[in-house]
């Protein structure tokens, strides 16, 4: 846990609890500027998301601000492209077939140069489908969401940061019960 971080747009009386993606919320303190991975940042108040997406066409920055009280439930999930297997299958399996055939073949150096050619294509895709693997943890409240990729994280530490959020929201939830108690009998 760290001190209050003023050049951060907490408020005075929030304290800093924790974030996701460390090394991005310290870069961010510093500079200023966030990458494509972002960061979530959880006070005793709100959770603080900010991130920027770089496509070919065009980018954005997203800042997102989120009060404790009003988030509803987390979610992680995991995106594949079972397509891209799929072709590594077809490409093997047609190796194999182009191998077979390569038996009886009059130009045999041509028929192996293909074989050659879709087992690469076969590693090529399966590769693709490992790398375009992804994960993003997403926060739901008052009929919104924020998505953050979690890809480079391990899960343990997205697992302790969720725990962190959800005890801080009962946390603040008990505060709020208790001084809405108090109001109420004062006035009275």
């Amino acid at each position: 846990m760290s001190e209050n971080t003023y050049d951060f747009p907490f408020d005075k009386d929030e304290l800093y609890i924790c974030s996701l993606n460390e090394r991005i919320y310290n870069s961010y303190k510093e500079s200023g500027s966030v990458n494509n991975n972002g960061f979530l940042a959880l006070t005793n108040k709100r959770v603080y998301y900010r991130g920027a997406r770089n496509g070919l066409i065009n980018s954005c920055i997203k800042y997102d601000t989120i009060d404790l009280e009003s988030i509803t439930c987390t979610k992680i999930t995991k995106h594949t492209y079972p397509f891209l297997l799929f072709l590594g299958l077809i490409s093997f399996l047609l190796s194999i077939y182009q191998y077979i055939n390569s038996m009886n073949a009059e130009d045999y150096n041509f028929t192996m140069s293909t074989v050659v050619y879709s087992i690469i294509f076969c590693f090529v895709f399966i590769i693709g489908y490992y790398l375009t693997i992804t994960r993003i943890f997403t926060i739901y409240y008052s009929g919104n969401s924020t998505s953050i990729n979690i890809k480079g994280f391990s899960l343990d530490e997205v697992l302790r940061f969720n725990k962190q959020l959800f005890l801080a929201k009962e946390n603040a939830t008990k505060m709020k019960l208790q001084n809405g108690g108090n109001h109420n009998e004062t006035s009275a």
